[in-house]
């Protein structure tokens, strides 16, 4: 195709600045943040100013203090703990005392006078066989390791919650990094293409396929801004901490490497998977239930034993002479209750217990049957997600050379504006697709270690080591 020299001078400006815009997008490395997005407004009562940006761990140090729903399982943590005092409690003596002060006055018959009475009297229980208090004492020692288990199923929670959102604004930073650097391009291709139609070089198509991608570049920015939106205002909601200031993942010291064996995940996730213990914790309170029911049926045997000591007269006489004494009474002995009928009741919560231990039961074989799936899901997620990674980190850097052989064999007149249009559009879609592979396998990497009962801080410490290398 032959051009004049004025069209060539204009095509090889607007490439300089497409060439521009693409290596601002092409690096393998995209700020978490850029400069030129949109902020939210302060959520009154919400904001928390601070003085440096804020890492993985700050984010979930910070949640600990911050997040409601976390305060909340730390204070029923600390209620559910009093079980175990509560059933032991039932085991243990009972020691009571009572007393009394009265005052009479007989005003006619043939004795006539007035009386002070003081009483007081020591009581003392010990359980010796009840099936009923033994059931409460394990329910209590239960329920004190569910308050421990649901805890820690609450930290597992907010570690992952927290992670999610500071890796959505990752994301959305990313997407709209690319998406505005993409719509620079466009831009410039669709005034380029404008100008070689209206002097007669260039094509209707040509135009039409600019703008086409320009429209679908600024669509694609409006919808990343507004998961970028939502993103902040669940990272706010957590942590109390303004999130313009969180710092990027650095991914070439992130180590990204396939996890161990599915067979050894699978087998931790077996013994310390958290919803499985949970589970496993509800079927013995149910087992502690069916025990209560079947004792019903049983016998109690206390050991009894009470002192108590009245002074004041003994007798209608005495009244009358106003006389006093001292009464004192010593008892100790075995009180035994045993239960003979109950209109059918004992026997129907018997049966309602069974049914609720084999409830528990089958929990418990769902439980670990999702375990398993959530497990091996995480794992192909991980193992894939490595792969995935590689491929698309290749795809972008030969996404990136193609658009600049393009470039190149437009201008000697071997490819047309469309196909560099094309190209550019391969590109930025390959950054996007690149950044969702990187933050969905940090994700399934997280996740498969809460399926192993293996979240904690340092495993977010792997994923934060730009941060440890600048302390």
């Amino acid at each position: 195709m032959k051009t004049s020299k004025s069209l060539i001078l204009l095509l090889l400006l607007a490439s300089a600045d497409v060439a521009t815009a693409v290596d601002a997008a092409g690096s393998d490395v995209l700020p978490g943040l850029a400069p030129t997005m949109s902020t939210t407004k302060d959520l009154p009562g919400e904001k928390v100013e601070i003085a440096e940006t804020v890492d993985l761990i700050a984010s979930v140090q910070a949640a600990r203090l911050y997040d409601a729903a976390f305060s909340a399982s730390r204070s029923a943590r600390g209620a559910g703990l009093e079980k175990k005092a509560q059933g032991l409690a039932g085991l243990l003596p009972q020691l009571s005392v009572s007393g009394s002060h009265t005052y009479s006055r007989q005003t006619e018959g043939d004795l006539v006078g007035k009386n002070k009475t003081t009483s007081y009297q020591f009581n003392l229980v010990q359980p010796i066989f009840d099936v009923a208090k033994l059931a409460d004492y394990r329910r209590g020692e239960v329920g004190a390791m569910q308050a421990e288990t649901e805890f820690a199923q609450a930290e597992q929670k907010l570690l992952l919650d927290v992670s999610s959102a500071y890796f959505d604004i990752l994301l959305a930073g990313d997407k709209l990094r690319a998406t505005k650097a993409a719509r620079q391009a466009f831009a410039t291709q669709l005034d380029q293409a404008k100008v070689a139609l209206s002097i007669g070089e260039g094509t209707r198509t040509e135009v039409d396929e600019a703008q086409a991608n320009l429209d679908q570049a600024q669509a694609r920015e409006i919808a990343t801004e507004s998961d970028l939106e939502l993103a902040r205002f669940s990272y706010r909601k957590l942590t109390g901490v303004e999130p313009q200031r969180i710092a990027p993942i650095d991914w070439a010291c992130l180590n990204i490497s396939p996890s161990d064996s599915l067979a050894n995940q699978l087998s931790r996730a077996a013994t310390s998977n958290l919803n499985i213990r949970a589970a496993e914790l509800q079927r013995q309170q149910a087992g502690a239930d069916v025990t209560t029911a079947r004792g019903a049926h049983l016998p109690v045997i206390n050991a009894v034993a009470s002192y108590s000591e009245t002074n004041g007269p003994n007798s209608s006489i005495a009244i009358y002479l106003q006389q006093s004494g001292k009464t004192r009474n010593s008892n100790v002995g075995l009180n035994i209750s045993f239960p003979l009928f109950a209109g059918g009741g004992d026997m129907s919560r018997l049966r309602e217990a069974l049914g609720r231990d084999d409830q528990a039961t089958q929990l418990v074989e769902n439980a670990r049957r999702q375990t398993s799936l959530d497990v091996r899901s995480a794992f192909l997620n991980t193992t894939n997600g490595v792969a995935l990674i590689r491929a698309m980190e290749r795809a972008v850097a030969s996404a990136q050379s193609k658009v600049e052989s393009t470039r190149l064999g437009r201008e000697v007149g071997v490819r047309t504006t469309i196909d560099l249009l094309n190209a550019e559009k391969g590109f930025y879609e390959s950054q996007s697709e690149l950044a969702s592979a990187r933050y969905t396998y940090l994700k399934a990497r997280l996740q498969l270690a809460a399926g192993t009962n293996d979240l904690n801080e340092p495993q977010l410490a792997e994923i934060n080591c730009q941060q440890k290398k600048e302390q």
